[in-house]
This record gives structure tokens, sequence and C-alpha cells, in this order.
């Protein structure tokens, strides 16, 4: 059963949030006065959350090959409270740990990002595809 793991992991990212909560940052978004080093903090902040996202991801009980993952909660609170750049570096930020951590960095992860095509077969018309 994988719904206590899952809970164990919200209940870590609320007791982060609620950290963050007490912050000077989350004062000066409440008054709508956030300046570049505010915006860095919050940017740092749901970087982590997103990397915590990726690092907690459960596989499904129901489907073998899906993963219940909570990654993108850092990229939509990190756009939703520091704005579009931020949103959209923190997103990256997760994007790119993701994609260099050992979970995706398997034959199926290529194959989607190639296209499941032979490079070389477009190039050489002739030549027969290796897949």
């Amino acid at each position: 059963m994988h719904i206590l793991p899952l809970l164990q992991h919200m209940l870590v990212f609320l007791g982060l949030a609620y950290l963050f909560t007490k912050t000077s940052v989350f004062t000066a978004l409440v008054d709508n006065s956030l300046s570049f080093p505010d915006k860095v903090v919050i940017y740092l902040v749901f970087a982590g959350f997103s990397v915590l996202g990726t690092v907690f991801s459960e596989p499904s009980s129901e489907l073998p090959d899906a993963i219940a993952n909570t990654h993108a909660i850092g990229a939509v609170l990190g756009g939703l409270l520091g704005g579009p750049v931020v949103g959209v570096l923190v997103g990256f930020t997760g994007g790119v740990y993701r994609m260099l951590s050992m979970a995706c960095l398997d034959i199926p992860f290529l194959d989607k990002v190639c296209g499941q095509h032979d490079p070389v077969r477009y190039i050489v018309p002739d030549r027969k595809s290796a897949v």
C-alpha cells in the first residue's frame, strides 16, 4: 500500500511550507513588495521542493510503470508566488535534476527523446533501421 509513504512525503512538504511562512520573504510576499533577493530565496526554496518531489517519487501499485511523483509542486508554486520568471527557472532546475537523476537515464527514456527513430536512416535513405 503506497498511501503511507505519500502521506509522509506530503507532511514533509507541509512542514517545509510552514517553515517558509515564518520567514521575512513570506511577509514581503504577502505585502506584495518582493525584491530581487526575495525572488532568489523563493527560487531556491521551490527548486528544492521540485528536487524533493523527484526524490520522493513512489511507484504506483495499480500501474507498474507509473510513478506518483510530486516534482511539479515546486515549479507551480514558484511560478504562482514568485512570478513567471521564477516559475520557469524552478521548472528548468527541477527538469534538469530529473533528467540527470539515475531514474531517467535508462533506455526507454532515450527512446522517447530520440523518437524511437534511427537518425542515420534519414541521412542515408537506403539504410534499414536498426530499431
